[in-house]
């Protein structure tokens, strides 16, 4: 039995990666006094297009970590794919037969801006119908750029703007409204990732407020729904990385004809995606890129990332085992909601977990503060179940 979790966000905002740290930290070692988790994703290919595992996605923030250490900035953005792919976390309670498995479909952000192309009606809406949970992944430095010192200038053009932050939100308010009157309780999450500069600066209540402003019709119709459970869960994905700057993207194509990303620093150089600085030779030219084109007109600005501490430069995700946490606490009390009645006729809600087994667990993470509430971002803005 898997509970079904739709991740949204806009194209390139960094799903997969936030999956790849979540998984990443939710199987080491701390959980195992109350459950065993595992990674029981099956890849898959489709149109000749692998997809990623998670570990590939761990190595290639490494690499963006250790760009950082030789005094550059980086970018973190590896592009989008085409296609969406499940991943799956096993959940087993010790000494029970049964788990809780969360099975997690990650979909191209632009599909959402076309609700009526077949791979929306196939992959997407068909899944939501019975699905429990969904993630709403935010961008936090498009999201903060509007309202930042020095960023303001790359957010200039309103209808872009729109585009940019909130992807087609309207369509997933559309996606709610159709699920919404099957009385079926969801949980939705807005996930803010490469949130590490807000979070130190201790801004993350900035960060709660824009998400309210931005996502403003989509709280009015999420609250709305009086079966919806309503939640901000930050995740730092890297953790030792910070958003430093926004640039305009470019890019290079050299005598070769080979394309790069890069950002002009002035007429004469140009910033690497790797951080290395590059002097523009004569046959060099400069050029944009239809990948960086939102809704295939507006251009999106690069996001660069710095070290956040220069004294402990590794690779350190924080929090992201919250995100697995608040969906398992959800399905636990979903279950036990259940039991009164299933339980009467079969004793267990399924193999040998009964309620008694799911209020135990629950209520030792509760005690031992593995999972966080009103801290650290992390807030409730609309509640049912929990």
């Amino acid at each position: 039995m898997a509970t079904k979790v739709l991740m949204v966000g806009g194209r390139r905002c960094g799903k997969t990666s936030a999956l790849a740290s979540v998984f990443n930290t939710v199987v080491e070692p701390d959980f195992s006094r109350w459950l065993t988790i595992t990674n029981a994703t099956q890849l898959k290919e489709v149109d000749e297009e692998k997809q990623d595992s998670l570990e590939s996605k761990i190595l290639e923030m490494r690499r963006a970590v250790g760009n950082c250490m030789r005094d550059r900035l980086t970018m973190v953005d590896s592009g989008p794919t085409m296609h969406c792919w499940d991943y799956t976390l096993q959940v087993h309670i010790p000494g029970r037969r049964g788990n809780l498995d969360m099975l997690f479909r990650d979909v191209p952000g632009e599909w959402f801006a076309d609700p009526n192309g077949i791979n929306f009606k196939t992959h997407v809406e068909s899944f939501a119908k019975d699905c429990s949970v969904f993630v709403v992944v935010v961008d936090t430095p498009y999201l903060m750029g509007p309202v930042e010192e020095g960023q303001q200038r790359f957010f200039e053009n309103k209808e872009r703007d729109y585009v940019l932050l909130t992807g087609a939100m309207g369509t997933l308010t559309n996606l709610f409204t159709q699920v919404d009157g099957q009385n079926f309780p969801r949980l939705v999450i807005f996930c803010p990732i490469k949130c590490e500069k807000w979070a130190k600066e201790n801004r993350m209540n900035e960060v709660i407020q824009q998400i309210e402003n931005t996502y403003a019709t989509l709280m009015i119709n999420l609250r709305a729904m009086p079966m919806v459970d309503v939640e901000v869960v930050p995740i730092q994905t890297v953790g030792s990385l910070q958003f430093a700057e926004f640039g305009t993207p470019k890019y290079l194509n050299d005598i070769n004809n080979e394309k790069m990303r890069c950002c002009p620093i002035d007429e004469h150089i140009v910033r690497m995606r790797d951080g290395s600085p590059r002097q523009l030779g004569d046959s060099d030219r400069l050029v944009e890129h239809e990948k960086d084109l939102l809704a295939g007109v507006f251009l999106r600005p690069a996001a660069w990332f710095e070290l956040a501490d220069r004294n402990n430069p590794g690779f350190a995700p924080y929090n992201c085992e919250q995100l697995p946490a608040h969906i398992l606490r959800y399905m636990m009390k979903k279950y036990i909601a259940k039991a009164n009645f299933w339980t009467k006729l079969w004793g267990k809600i399924f193999g040998t977990i009964d309620k008694n087994t799911l209020m135990t667990t629950l209520q030792k993470m509760q005690d031992e503060g593995v999972i966080k509430d009103n801290r650290e971002g992390i807030v409730r803005l609309s509640r049912y179940l929990l």
